[in-house]
């Protein structure tokens, strides 16, 4: 039988523009990305927030065109192998987190 771990993958407030949170599925496990959110702030306008894969596909994606708005909430099942990499970056300033579940 299969180990199931509830794990945060990333939790960052204020994480800078255009620079990505890197999770490494560790060796031996499986990973489904389940929750991601992502904020920007009162005053952000045009925010685009993303969520990609080991081979750099983007499979989540947001973007604020009002003031405020800049938000992203994903609830999905994107499955990652052991030695694969998950990120989630914002092209402003943004909180940002992601959870998920871990198997071994």
């Amino acid at each position: 039988m299969a180990t199931i771990y509830s794990t945060r993958l990333v939790a960052v407030h204020d994480q800078p523009g255009s620079t990505p949170v890197t999770y490494t599925v560790p060796a031996l496990g499986t990973l489904v990305v389940r929750c991601i959110d992502g904020y920007a702030g009162p005053t952000a306008l045009g925010v685009t927030f993303y969520a990609k894969g080991s081979a750099g596909q983007v499979f989540a994606s947001a973007s604020g065109a009002a003031l405020g708005s800049s938000q992203l909430t994903w609830r999905g099942r994107e499955v990652l192998y052991a030695g694969e990499t998950f990120s989630l970056e914002a092209d402003d300033t943004a909180d940002l987190t992601a959870s998920g579940y871990l198997l071994f």
